[in-house]
């Protein structure tokens, strides 16, 4: 292609990318509000504050919810048609409802009004009883309505919110994903979105007692006396209400918020034109007796009925404080959940480290960015000015792309930004050693820029795909933040690649090749010493002793541990970190929560010490609860002492979602490792595939051991660092075994070790270059990342660490101890495969 025609096209590309990078500078680099302007890339919820909520939808309680209204509106005709029965029962845990009458007593059950309600049973018949089974086909059909339904309701709910841009969809088949960025009060939105709001009117039995109720007949119902200041109950009154419900809450048409004449908050109800006519009949039918109004299983008040009403309104009256009554008229104007729901996993950050997440992420990513431009610049010459350029065009590329497909920037995909900035470095670190290595061995630019580039092609694409194989895996097992990730770095793969070859070389291009008369290129000097003949091959039993030691020590430290430390992501539970207005003491603040009745957690230091944080873990089934609870409760433990203090995010993560994300890590270490290795059996030969699978295991074991070593937590933000480690490892043992492969062909009659010991010492220079730069950025995630991503990052240091050693020290005397074991043709298959 022409060089002016691929400039124009590489400087369109350019123009095109900050086109769509433009929105984003302006959102969060100048003073416009982010909100207003469109096409930027969203910050996630950990960079800005917000929530993050993923809801069970119990389905089988919906299914069971169906039965027993079938058997309870059943028995209501029964009375109303005066038909002779002994027994009508549902059976929840077989959806069923059982029926028996007497002996003489005769009933066509598939006749109107009975058949409406029986005709999505299967019947089977027993003398006088019948049994009637819910057909799957409705059970399917009640779990898919109920789910669209809870969708709909909580939907409705978050609108009035006033939430800006809140995400809210459904997920597998009973689950419900929430994403409310930037919310400020987390309590009110948990009470709107996690409230039953079934709303149920019965009418009370004055002539029973707490002890003396028939259960068959009667329920029994409490009011709950809170105190105004701590919100402790006081007193819990109860009452006999009949077993059926008069009227449910599905007739209301509007609910709001008023005061009365004491300035007391209530909430004034209107129903529908049907629920009017059954409230006035209730009513007018009842006068003198009490109605209870039922609120989610707890009475809220049971007043007298002194006349019938006939307007279609009604009143909740309670101990509400304004926002709370204003919370309950927005949950029954939107209408009950057909289904309970619990909290599968919450994630809750606070506005402010949100906003020191940003901070501390674009500190360690532009001090990082800083060292590797410098260093490139110092090492490289020219050349380096090039790759910088390359670089800074990578990192608009990758701006640039999320912006247009509209992605969501989280912490851990900022770290894959910075990640990315060391690896992309890798492929022009290829390039110029291979331009270094070729003006050493023929003296000709322009030739050595041309074999350069190449040479150098074939091994970044094999080193690139097998990295992208690790986040696509990621990509696919990870939850929200960790996608992020994956697909930032899946993006930062792709754009170095096209920067590197496409960008770089058009570079060269313009100020080198297109000269008539070349005389040199600027490209520095290496600092090791060309010719470098080192005998890795020989010092393998001292590195495969030194393996198997540091296995041993992480194997039995696993074992002295009784297993990993491992995380909220795997063990469920509930994360706080608190942050309070002075230096607090541990074992205080411990003996504080003890003594006011909490008795299984633990805690411990968060961060930098001047900022007085703690991270509070408590378990499963924690006696503060969850939601809108868990903050109440534990504000009231913390009490005056602790006044002031900010609770900045919470983690609660089920035990379930724990079992299914170990498994899914699991799987994806699995997969991973599995199409890896069939990719690098395909591009090589079979034993060089099972070398470099092995020697991945070998670095997963050494980072899973120094983790249970130093007992630090082992987190789903681990298993990321984890695959990256799979990713960076295998880069550089592709690397290695290109060369391999290479000199195979060019050395045939040289035995298979002094091959190997040649290939690793001609890559030593990239091998050292790549592991420094990308030390470079990692070591300031590191440092500057903040506490939040402090395992993350360090399981990279280690990783990327070990992963030089063994693309050294494992993964080629691997090969040679296959070729000795399972002799064959291994020299030729793996140049043919080239």
């Amino acid at each position: 292609m022409d060089i002016r025609l691929k400039g124009i096209l590489i400087f369109a590309v350019l123009a095109i990318a900050l086109f769509f990078t433009a929105p984003t500078y302006q959102a969060y680099f100048t003073d416009a509000d982010p909100q207003g302007i469109e096409n930027k890339v969203n910050l996630g919820l950990d960079l800005q504050g917000g929530m993050y909520l993923d809801l069970e939808v119990d389905l089988d309680a919906a299914v069971a919810d169906v039965v027993e209204r079938t058997s309870q509106e059943l028995e209501d005709l029964f009375l109303d048609n005066q038909v002779n029965y002994l027994t009508v029962e549902s059976d929840s845990k077989v959806n069923q409802v059982i029926m028996e009458f007497p002996a003489n007593e005769q009933v066509n059950l598939d006749a109107d009004p009975y058949d409406r309600f029986l005709v999505q049973y299967s019947r089977e018949q027993s003398g006088q009883q019948y049994t009637f089974t819910l057909l799957e086909e409705e059970v399917q059909r009640i779990k898919q309505e109920s789910v669209d339904q809870v969708l709909e309701v909580l939907r409705n709910r978050i609108d009035s919110l006033g939430v800006s841009e809140p995400t809210i969809q459904k997920q597998g088949d009973n689950s419900i994903v929430i994403q409310l960025p930037g919310i400020t009060d987390r309590d009110q939105a948990m009470q709107i979105i996690n409230r039953q709001a079934v709303l149920k009117f019965y009418l009370v039995d004055d002539y029973a007692t707490a002890t003396t109720y028939n259960r068959a007949t009667s329920i029994l119902r409490y009011e709950e006396v809170v105190d105004p200041v701590n919100g402790q109950i006081l007193e819990r009154i109860p009452y006999v209400l009949e077993k059926r419900a008069v009227l449910g809450g599905e007739f209301i048409r509007d609910a709001r918020a008023n005061f009365d004449q004491y300035n007391q908050a209530y909430v004034s109800m209107s129903f529908d034109g049907i629920g009017t006519e059954r409230f006035a009949s209730i009513t007018r039918k009842n006068r003198g007796r009490r109605l209870a109004i039922v609120l989610d299983e707890k009475v809220q008040s049971a007043p007298v009925i002194r006349e019938a009403i006939t307007g279609g309104e009604a009143q909740i009256t309670g101990q509400f404080t304004p926002q709370e009554a204003t919370n309950l008229g927005l949950v029954l104007k939107s209408g009950a959940l057909k289904a309970p729901i619990q909290v599968r996993e919450e994630h809750t950050v606070g506005a402010s480290l949100g906003d020191d997440s940003v901070k501390q992420g674009l500190m360690s990513l532009l001090i990082g960015g800083v060292f590797v431009l410098i260093f490139m610049t110092i090492y490289y010459r020219v050349s380096g000015l090039f790759a910088n350029f390359a670089l800074l065009f990578n990192i608009i590329l990758i701006i640039a792309i999320l912006a247009g497909f509209g992605a969501t920037l989280t912490l851990p995909g900022m770290a894959g930004i910075v990640l990315t900035i060391g690896m992309a470095v890798d492929a022009n670190v290829l390039i110029f050693e291979r331009i270094r290595e070729e003006l050493r061995r023929s003296g000709h630019p322009r030739a050595a820029v041309n074999e350069g580039f190449g040479k150098a092609f074939q091994t970044i694409l094999d080193a690139n795909i097998t990295t992208l194989i690790g986040a696509i895996v990621l990509f696919q097992f990870g939850t929200g933040p960790i996608k992020g990730f994956a697909i930032t770095l899946s993006v930062g793969i792709l754009a170095s690649m096209f920067t590197a070859i496409v960008v770089t070389r058009f570079m060269f291009e313009a100020v080198y090749l297109n000269r008539k008369h070349l005389k040199e290129v600027s490209i520095g000097q290496s600092i090791l010493k060309p010719g470098l003949s080192l005998n890795f091959i020989g010092k393998r039993t001292f590195a495969a002793i030194f393996s198997a030691v540091i296995i041993l020590v992480g194997v039995g430290s696993i074992v002295l541990h009784q297993g990993l430390n491992y995380g909220i992501d795997f063990r469920g539970g509930t994360n706080i970190q608190i942050q309070f207005n002075q230096q607090v003491s541990l074992d205080e603040l411990r003996d504080t929560l003890k003594d006011k009745g909490l008795p299984s957690f633990t805690l411990q230091a968060f961060g930098e010490a001047e900022n007085n944080e703690v991270l509070l873990a408590l378990p499963v089934d924690s006696e503060l609860g969850t939601g809108e609870k868990l903050t109440e409760n534990l504000n009231a433990l913390l009490g005056s002492a602790y006044s002031g203090s900010e609770i900045r995010r919470v983690e609660t993560i089920g035990p379930k979602v724990g079992d299914e994300l170990k498994q899914s890590a699991i799987n994806a270490i699995l997969i991973a490792l599995a199409l890896i290795l069939v990719y690098v059996s395909f591009r090589f030969h079979w034993k060089f595939g099972v070398s470099a699978i092995v020697t991945l295991v070998h670095d997963v074991l050494v980072v899973v051991g120094i983790f249970s070593l130093f007992d630090k937590e082992f987190s789903l933000a681990v298993v990321a660092a984890l695959l990256t480690v799979v990713g960076y490892s295998l880069n550089d043992t592709i690397v290695v075994f290109d060369r391999i492969r290479e000199n195979m062909g060019r050395f045939r009659k040289k035995p298979l070790e002094e091959v190997i010991n040649l290939s690793i010492n001609e890559t030593l220079s990239r091998t050292f270059l790549t592991s420094v730069t990308t030390l470079f950025v990692v070591l300031s995630l590191f440092i500057l990342g903040g506490a939040i991503i402090s395992d993350f990052s360090f399981a990279l240091l280690i990783g990327i660490l070990i992963g030089t050693y063994s693309s050294i020290f494992v993964a080629s005397p691997l090969i040679i101890w296959l070729n000795k074991r399972f002799s064959s043709q291994t020299r030729e298959q793996a140049v043919k495969a080239a």
